[in-house]
């Protein structure tokens, strides 16, 4: 079979395998011409994916858009995301969530801006997380959409290799980390709308100047902050009994009770 005769599933594995090559490129070179090719490809394979799980699941037509008398025009295929919604209206089960929606968003624009934009613009774009970044969404998106929900597998092979290049960049971690981002949301819409006390301190981490330190268990190990899990010493405010970061255990006052306490005394 020839190139031209491959098929959405063959096209798309070609499209990762060359993704994945100047992946492993980039790593060693940090060159950006690998980190735009790596984009690319990569979110090329990942929408062919999703056209074939269109075709598996609900025929080969709806993979096409639609002529004004209704029948399929086989020149022109449907936008990726518009499977995704056809997927979603076909079977509830079927289909990435929202934080995969929006990861997948992030990633179209990333190879947007590696088609559209000058050097000297993209340049500020691709640094070493947001590939390594690229290629940990495609192992969730095949793992948790593909296998789970659609049943197409990508070869074993091909499932090693990204395992193997992605192996020394904090992988696992990452996918906490988005787990636990997750569950910040939901918390803290929740402290939000029901008046409950915030998962997070009110004072910011000094290493990322987030303010992420957790100091609610059901969110992530207290003292830790969920953005970049620099580990902190905690103790409770004298005057208001918030948790924060602090190296004094016995008098700790937050920024808050130290500014009331400077103006009114």
């Amino acid at each position: 079979m020839n190139e031209f005769e491959m098929s959405l599933f063959e096209n798309a594995l070609d499209s990762i395998d060359h993704g994945l090559e100047h992946f492993d490129q980039y790593q060693l070179t940090n060159r950006l011409r690998d980190a735009k090719q790596c984009v690319i490809n990569l979110i090329s394979g990942i929408d062919l994916l999703i056209l074939q799980a269109v075709e598996k699941n609900l025929g080969e037509d709806e993979i096409y858009k639609k002529k004004k008398n209704g029948e399929p025009d086989y020149n022109r295929t449907i936008d990726p995301i518009d499977g995704l919604k056809k997927l979603n209206i076909s079977k509830s089960r079927y289909g990435p969530d929202d934080q995969e929606k929006s990861s997948y968003s992030d990633l179209k624009r990333l190879r947007n801006f590696a088609i559209h934009h000058s050097k000297q613009k993209y340049k500020m774009a691709f640094f070493e997380f947001d590939v390594s970044y690229l290629v940990l969404y495609m192992v969730r998106f095949t793992k948790e959409f593909l296998n789970s929900d659609i049943r197409i597998y990508l070869p074993e092979h091909t499932q090693e290799l990204i395992l193997e290049l992605i192996k020394d960049k904090d992988w696992f971690q990452l996918v906490e980390r988005e787990e636990i981002l997750s569950n910040f949301r939901f918390m803290q819409y929740e402290s939000i709308t029901d008046g409950c006390q915030s998962p997070v301190s009110v004072e910011p981490c000094l290493n990322c100047h987030e303010y992420m330190i957790s100091i609610d268990e059901n969110l992530f190990k207290v003292g830790y902050c969920i953005n970049c899990f620099t580990k902190y010493q905690m103790a409770r405010c004298l005057r208001c009994d918030c948790l924060v970061p602090s190296y004094d255990m016995e008098f700790c006052l937050c920024d808050s009770c130290q500014v009331y306490f400077r103006d009114y005394y």
